[in-house]
């Protein structure tokens, strides 16, 4: 199984070239399906990682429990993997950097931050409009 730098270039090189395909697992196993299908990396859906564990999509989760479930599904995988830390668990830059570097330091070797401060709503209360 090859390290985390190895992971990293190798993800790197995946960006130079056609379109990257990255599908989202939410656990251990869903991400090895998607291994053994031969994506050359995964990622990682936020709302279905956090339901998996019991709670809403958004940061209510903490950044610890999180990197932790990162953790698990990276050291499984031989592939490299990207993790969605959704608004990046802070309200600072120095905040949200401090959480990708947990990220980072569980496994991952990238990570995408959606552009808002903080979660306002779980994915099921924004999503209830669509259901009326």
């Amino acid at each position: 199984m090859a390290g985390q730098s190895e992971k990293a270039e190798a993800f790197r090189a995946l960006h130079k070239g056609k379109i990257l395909v990255l599908p989202n697992g939410w656990d251990v196993p869903s991400a090895r399906v998607f291994e053994d299908a031969g994506f050359p990396a995964v990622a990682t859906s936020s709302a279905g990682l956090m339901v998996s564990l019991g709670f809403q999509d958004g940061e209510e989760i903490g950044i610890d429990i999180l990197a932790k479930a990162v953790g698990k599904i990276a050291n499984a995988l031989s592939v490299p993997l990207s993790a969605d830390v959704v608004g990046g668990f802070g309200r600072t830059p120095e905040e949200a950097s401090a959480s990708v570097l947990k990220i980072v330091e569980a496994g991952a070797v990238g990570v995408n931050v959606e552009d808002f401060v903080t979660a306002r709503r779980s994915f099921s209360r924004s999503n209830s409009r669509w259901r009326s």
